[in-house]
């Protein structure tokens, strides 16, 4: 008689986008009908570099990962490219990949940006005559994350609360550009301390709400635009505290490059 090993089934969990099976020896695979595999190992690591697990200057070792999942290294190596590209990690020769560890400029410099395609859909979604009345429950989600000190959960409902105004233009290529800046944004932003303050990141969003539900595009405009001065000048105080120089708020441009620590928060 023959003896055949009984094998355990996989316990499922989701990362990022991702359903992964953890199998009985530790390591992981990814659900290969989930769509591309290199999509997929991008997903997880750009999950894990927002929430901070894998930390700024960390290696990321191609044939690590791919043992991890149970992948080649092909997939990988095009994830971390991906990453690249969006300016989450660094690929040196001969020196493999690392977690970029961006610059206070860099940073103020992707609030500029950020601050003038938030205000560019506004335009372009009262233009085509869109609703923002389901904001509301947006606003919602972070009241309720505030009032219960969890500020992972408020980070969340804080991106959603601004993809929504971003959706509503119902323009794909300012939606790709702001995609593009929100996973770095988010990676130093939303890093949590013990000071966070979550009842004054609410507080900057009722003006937006109110003048966007109003249909005043003017004065909603200005509200987004006062928002992202008010955080980066949030920003500017707690790199102040810790000795780093940064530009004023009127000249992004001139920002001296200093190099973010996690324990910044600041959730806009």
């Amino acid at each position: 008689m023959v003896r055949t090993k009984s094998l355990r089934r996989p316990r499922r969990r989701i990362e990022g986008r991702c359903r992964i099976d953890v199998v009985e020896d530790g390591a992981e695979a990814l659900d290969r009908s989930a769509g591309p595999l290199w999509e997929q190992v991008r997903s997880v690591l750009l999950t894990r570099i927002i929430s901070g697990t894998i930390a700024p200057d960390a290696r990321i070792v191609e044939l690590q990962v791919a043992r991890e999942f149970g992948v080649s290294q092909a997939p990988v190596r095009e994830a971390l490219k991906s990453l690249e590209a969006l300016g989450l990690v660094d690929i040196l020769p001969f020196s493999g990949a690392r977690v970029h560890r961006q610059t206070s400029k860099e940073l103020l410099d992707a609030y500029a940006v950020r601050a003038e395609l938030e205000v560019l859909a506004i335009r372009f979604a009262f233009a085509r005559g869109a609703d923002f009345l389901s904001l509301s429950s947006r606003m919602g989600d972070m009241y309720h994350a505030a009032a219960e000190g969890d500020m992972v959960r408020l980070a969340v409902a804080d991106t959603a609360f601004h993809e929504e105004i971003i959706r509503a233009s119902d323009n794909a290529e300012l939606l790709r550009l702001w995609k593009n800046l929100q996973p770095s944004t988010r990676a130093y932003i939303t890093l949590i301390s013990p000071g966070a303050d979550p009842n004054w990141t609410v507080a900057l969003h009722p003006p937006i709400l109110s003048t966007l539900v109003a249909g005043d595009v003017d004065a909603a405009e200005q509200a987004m635009r006062d928002h992202f001065v008010l955080a980066r000048a949030r920003l500017e105080r707690s790199l102040d505290h810790r000795g780093e120089e940064v530009s004023p708020v009127e000249a992004p441009e001139t920002a001296e490059a200093g190099p973010m620590s996690t324990g910044d928060i600041l959730i806009d």
